[in-house]
């Protein structure tokens, strides 16, 4: 009987163990299930957080290029902009959920950056962007030979701003951005100064264009990007729209003399004068003596040009004001030689003349674009920046980006 008693209580104790061990191993288990239950949770919630804020941001960076793109067409249809803060309503189109945008702001006069910020939404998470976009401008250079650029030696290339001056410049005034450029070849004889760089552009293949400096110069070479031959678009673009308005309704008749058959032949000593408008021009011989007064008093003077420009070596062309009063704007391959008597100021564009030289027998302000380019020496040239920035692309770029952190 002891022996039972000394086994059953021996088998009771050993069943208590095991029970004991049991029971901690179902609490283990169970703390275990509930800290895996809790991680797991906690991941799901962290993972649906993580999604949520990842829609608000696409949903914010949708509407920053939405708002861009309407801000490009309010440019594009000659709204009227101020410096500051602009009113606008531009909801988000539908399947978006951006708050809707109720202003931007203009950072500068000349209306070439915009500042804005746009707010995301995905459930309750949201995040919002401020940018800044700026827009282009469309004429890169000052002196630019999109096939090549020749100048010839003792030329000095210096630029000034129209907008900060009273009057023209000095030697002395040069503000260091005189820059000229080509996508194929760059040749600067002996003795040329240029206060700013050499701009290589590169051929439809992707080679940079190539320079070549005589003698010596403080030139800085940068490897660019590829010019656009014709950034105003005098084929299929805006300025092309504006050839066939000119030529249906223009100001050849308010000239002095008229202009007749839109041709000018000026004889030696004869004398041409334009005031404020849009002229079109099919030929312009000024012959080796024929003078043209440029009166822009009343506003600027633009020449539309389908065919030559001549001017001998004896001629003056007068603009009493400034580079960007006057402006030749030319869709022709043919020839524009202007050699006067006298200096030049104003703006050429002639992106398919293969001929164009220049030869002021003074000082030149302004800007030429041109397909060859060719500059003769005789005192200096200074580029006009403010030429650059008369002509701006409608379509904005983004200059910087920054998530608002609430």
């Amino acid at each position: 009987m002891k022996t039972r008693k000394t086994e059953s209580a021996v088998l009771s104790k050993k069943a208590g163990v095991a029970l004991f061990t049991v029971l901690t191993l179902l609490a283990t288990l169970s703390l275990l299930a509930s800290f895996s239950y809790m991680v797991m949770r906690t991941d799901m919630s962290i993972s649906n957080n993580y999604v949520k804020a990842t829609k608000a941001f696409y949903q914010t960076e949708a509407g920053i290029h939405y708002v861009r793109n309407q801000i490009e067409q309010l440019l594009k249809s000659g709204a009227p902009l101020t410096v500051g803060e602009n009113a606008v309503n531009i909801e988000p189109p539908e399947g978006f959920t951006f708050d809707p945008v109720h202003s931007f702001t203009v950072l500068d006069s000349r209306m070439q950056s915009f500042l804005y910020s746009v707010t995301g939404h995905s459930g309750d998470s949201k995040t919002t962007i401020e940018v800044v976009v700026a827009r282009r401008p469309l004429i890169m250079c000052g002196l630019l030979g999109e096939n090549s650029l020749r100048v010839q030696p003792q030329f000095d290339i210096l630029s000034f701003d129209s907008r900060l001056l009273a009057g023209l410049p000095a030697f002395g005034d040069s503000s260091g951005e005189a820059s000229v450029g080509s996508n194929y070849d760059v040749t600067l004889q002996s003795h040329v100064v240029l206060d700013g760089n050499v701009l290589l552009g590169a051929a439809e293949d992707g080679t940079w264009a190539v320079f070549t400096g005589h003698g010596v110069g403080d030139w800085e070479t940068v490897e660019f990007e590829r010019f656009d031959p014709d950034p105003l678009g005098s084929i299929g673009g805006n300025l092309a729209d504006q050839f066939t308005d000119v030529i249906a309704n223009n100001d050849n008749a308010s000239a002095d003399p008229p202009i007749v058959g839109n041709t000018v032949n000026l004889g030696p000593g004869d004398t041409l004068t334009l005031t404020a408008g849009d002229y079109y021009l099919t030929s312009m011989d000024m012959g080796p003596k024929g003078d043209l007064i440029i009166d822009a008093s009343a506003g600027p003077v633009n020449i539309y040009l389908d065919g030559e420009w001549y001017m001998g070596p004896n001629g003056t062309i007068n603009n009493g004001g400034l580079p960007t009063d006057l402006s030749i704007f030319s869709r022709s391959d043919e020839r524009i030689w202007i050699q006067p008597n006298s200096g030049f100021s104003g703006f050429i564009y002639a992106p398919f003349s293969t001929d164009v030289w220049m030869k002021p027998h003074g000082d030149a302000y302004g800007a030429v674009w041109a397909k060859d380019l060719r500059l003769f020496p005789q005192g200096y040239w200074f580029i006009d920046v403010a030429l650059l920035d008369k002509f701006m692309s409608d379509e904005l770029h983004f200059a910087s980006w920054k998530e608002i952190r609430s």
